[in-house]
């Protein structure tokens, strides 16, 4: 039981840098006109 909402977790935390991270890279491409990379 704990594992899998350790797991389930993990997986939320994932998803939810995915979004942060597509609305900063869509910000900066708004402001710069230049995709974000790393």
């Amino acid at each position: 039981m704990l594992k899998i909402s350790l797991l389930s977790t993990i997986v939320n935390h994932k998803i939810t840098f995915a979004v942060i991270y597509f609305l900063l890279s869509l910000i900066h491409f708004y402001l710069t006109g230049s995709p974000l990379s790393f």
